[in-house]
């Protein structure tokens, strides 16, 4: 009896040949293998790889055709009679369909393959599909489909497949719907078999103890009267409408299962496309991994690294699915983590999204040479070169070589695999299938962002409290009902994580947090001196301030449509924020610049809104290069010794410079200590956001007094502490208070 099981692999080709003649693929070396390939009248191609001293073979052919429908018995032999022939041979002989393919094969002795061919041409050609047989073939189809079904990857796959090609030949499983299996007849099977069980759709593949000119008699002598197509279709090559790809989910939620398990897609490459390699390559920087690999300094990828120590999964597979035309790229989760789903999607994506930003050499390397070792290995036995030479030439048209294959792989650059992923992973529609406990929103943003209508004129003039600490009672215009506190962390020498600062909001009468937040005066100081719809942001810097600023001015400026980031090194903190925000924000124009190998100047002069977080001694640009009409946000330095610009910057300015607070930058800002600055030179940002005349001549003033403006702010906690108690009055006034809330 036949069984029916889907199967996954890696497909290859060949090209047709006129009748003995032999040859069809090249090698380098005389030690390897030849493929021998030639063709009948009829269109039969026949292939073999020979091995001298092998005392076993498989034979078998291969269809380019998917089927549901086997068969037990033939015209010339009983069910019975075949079993004992196969048996009494000490051969073994299997069969499995797929979506595209349909397989028949034996394994025998060397002395025993012409036997093997006559029994799978007399199963091919002479089955009476009686309806006892088909009965009970029915009756096993039906209990495979109770198997498959307990197979959660099987199901999850199907699904995905049912979404990703809605209504198509493809979105269909490979045993069918219930109601196909019991009401198949014994016509719609002959009717299949007549039109897709001819000969220029079948190739049959010797391996092994086989010789390439008797496997051509035997065919000669066996599958000479197979019929020919009506409108015959050379092997690999197009002989359908392309499948089209749907974006779209469906979740089967079962709370009795303790996992979920999720299969995130996009468009993949059919067979024969030029991006095959890249895409495997791609998919291999991905991994696969479950918990009983161990900790994630032992893992090479870096999903494996996120998702291991933070155990946000059980395990995780990446796949690269194709098809004569089409193909599935992505990857298979399951985790019984399911208040983090959320993050798993989020990291799961913005590797992909890394893909096309920041892929290293290390990475693409480390992957080829696991690609080939699974690919080359995975050619062990007769049976599996026999599968590996059918596949291709059913579906490609032709056959790589093992040696052909690791060329391909190595041709693969870091530049190819940024282009692939540009071109396939970089905003494109995704398919979804979940099943199990997926009740979790994972697919939506876990956090909603919270925008005020308008900034207000709320007076922000702070005194001087950098030194020591200092109380208050702070309850009028700004807290109402509540407290605030903010805590700066300034990390030992090397820390490079920058200065995080959070401030905490509480309740006054209850003493709760209100809200964590971080804060910063940036846009607000670009809106009120700034350019009013700038279209290209500069950000120096990859830390937290740097990817609040990127998200703060993206959200308030709908007119920027260009963002360049620049870092002084390529770091995982740099590659993560490109992904971060590539993934947030789509529609963006995202650039990366490394400014100790690239020259920033272009990028530097297109800006229109520049802003700087670092803790540079140096200057970070030239104060030249900033065009007429430029804003630039100080944010970074903080001590005398600090500085992210050169004095040019200040003159340009007019030496009229917005800050934070006066006392604090006469003494901590490194720019304005080199500029000779002096108080008067100074416009605190407090004055120009209160109400009357004289804050707008104030704003006017320092608009006019150069060619361009500048923020420059060393930190004030109070205004922090000040601008988060009235954002959460305003979020509480609005009725939308949320987990972020986002302003400047």
């Amino acid at each position: 009896m036949l069984s029916a099981s889907l199967k996954q692999g890696f497909r290859r080709a060949s090209v047709a040949r006129p009748l003995r003649r032999t040859l069809a693929t090249a090698v380098q070396h005389s030690s390897a293998p030849l493929t021998e390939i030639s063709t009948l009248s009829n269109g039969l191609t026949i292939a073999t790889e020979s091995h001298p001293h092998a005392q076993t073979a498989t034979v078998g052919v291969w269809i380019d055709a998917g089927s549901r429908a086997e068969t037990d018995g033939t015209n010339r032999r009983s069910q019975h009679a075949l079993e004992l022939e196969v048996e009494n041979l000490g051969a073994h002989l299997n069969a499995y369909t797929s979506r595209e393919q349909t397989v028949y094969y034996a394994k025998a002795f060397r002395k025993d393959v012409g036997a093997a061919v006559d029994i799978i041409s007399d199963i091919l050609q002479n089955s009476k599909l009686e309806s006892g047989a088909i009965e009970r073939e029915r009756d096993v189809i039906l209990r495979e489909q109770e198997e498959v079904d307990k197979q959660l990857e099987e199901v999850v796959f199907d699904h995905l497949h049912a979404v990703a090609y809605q209504g198509q030949p493809l979105g269909r499983t490979i045993l069918g719907p219930k109601k196909n299996i019991l009401s198949i007849k014994r016509d719609d099977l002959a009717d299949y078999i007549k039109s897709n069980y001819t000969a220029d759709r079948m190739v049959l593949v010797g391996t092994g103890g086989v010789d390439h000119r008797e496997l051509q008699d035997l065919a000669v002598k066996h599958f000479s009267n197979l019929p020919v197509s009506s409108n015959p279709v050379g092997l690999g090559k197009k002989h359908h409408p392309k499948t089209s790809f749907v974006g779209s989910e469906v979740r089967i939620r079962d709370d009795t299962m303790n996992t979920a398990n999720i299969a995130i897609a996009v468009e993949g490459v059919g067979w024969r496309s030029p991006d095959y390699f890249p895409m495997l390559v791609m998919q291999s920087i991905m991994g696969n991994w479950d918990r009983s690999l161990g900790a994630a300094p032992l893992l090479s990828s870096r999903l494996s690294h996120v998702v291991s120590s933070n155990s946000l999964a059980n395990s995780f597979m990446s796949f690269s699915t194709s098809y004569s035309d089409t193909g599935l790229w992505g990857i298979y989760l399951v985790s019984e983590n399911l208040v983090n789903l959320d993050d798993l999607v989020h990291f799961t994506l913005r590797e992909w999204t890394r893909m096309s930003i920041a892929p290293t050499d290390a990475e693409v390397e480390r992957a080829k040479s696991q690609l080939k070792a699974s690919l080359l290995l995975g050619l062990d036995g007769t049976t599996a070169v026999a599968e590996d030479i059918g596949r291709q030439l059913v579906t490609a048209g032709r056959r790589f070589t093992p040696r052909q294959i690791e060329s391909a792989v190595n041709a693969v650059t870091k530049d190819e695999i940024k282009r692939v992923a540009n071109k396939y992973l970089w905003d494109k529609d995704i398919a979804v299938a979940a099943l199990g406990r997926v009740e979790v929103s994972w697919t939506t943003t876990a956090l909603d962002t919270y925008r005020p209508q308008s900034w207000g004129a709320r007076a922000m003039h702070v005194p001087d409290v950098r030194d020591g600490v200092w109380f208050g009672d702070w309850r009028g215009s700004f807290f109402h009902d509540h407290s605030a506190i903010k805590v700066v962390s300034v990390p030992r020498a090397g820390g490079g994580g920058g200065i995080p600062g959070t401030t905490l909001v509480l309740d006054e009468k209850t003493g709760a947090a209100r809200a964590v937040t971080l804060t910063s005066g940036s846009v607000l100081a670009t809106r009120l001196v700034g350019p009013k719809s700038p279209a290209r942001l500069v950000l120096f810097g990859a830390g937290l301030q740097i990817k609040h600023h990127a998200r703060l001015f993206i959200q308030s400026y709908p007119s920027i449509t260009h963002c360049t980031i620049i870092n002084r090194s390529l770091n995982d903190r740099f590659t993560e924020l490109l992904a971060d925000l590539t993934m947030e924000f789509p529609s963006l124009r995202l650039d990366g610049l490394i400014s100790s190998a690239q020259n920033i100047e272009p990028a530097v002069r297109d800006g229109d809104v520049i802003c700087t977080a670092t803790s540079s001694t140096q200057p970070l640009f030239d104060s030249a290069w900033i065009k007429q009409g430029a804003h630039v946000n100080l944010i970074g330095s903080y001590t005398s010794t600090m500085r992210e610009s050169d004095p040019g910057l200040i003159k340009r300015a007019g030496r009229l410079i917005l800050v934070d607070e006066t006392k604090s930058c006469l003494v901590e800002s490194g720019e304005l200590i080199d500029a000779s600055i002096t108080e008067d030179e100074l416009v605190e940002i407090g004055t120009l956001v209160r109400e009357g005349s004289e804050a707008a001549k104030a704003i006017e003033r320092v608009r006019q007094a150069g060619d361009v403006t500048v923020f420059k702010s060393v930190g004030v906690g109070a205004q922090d502490v000040g601008v988060a108690g009235l954002m959460v009055e305003l979020a509480e006034k609005d009725g939308r208070v949320g987990t972020r809330v986002a302003y400047d």
